[in-house]
């Protein structure tokens, strides 16, 4: 069995306030996370109901 690349983690703030650390595919390069959250793009972020917000920012933390 092969290794995999560890994960890379996001921490993505839209707008309102929400803040989301998530985990990414260790093969991403810092462009291709930036252009999946690319600034304005907008996310169902809700869990029980839709709550559609765009993305603020985003720091790539690992």
């Amino acid at each position: 069995m092969g290794k995999y690349p560890k994960l890379r983690v996001v921490q993505v703030t839209y707008e309102g306030g929400d803040v989301i650390t998530t985990s990414m595919a260790g093969t991403l390069t810092n462009k291709e996370i930036k252009e999946y959250f690319k600034i304005g793009k907008k996310f169902n972020i809700g869990s029980a109901k839709d709550k559609i917000r765009a993305v603020k920012s985003v720091v790539i933390l690992k």
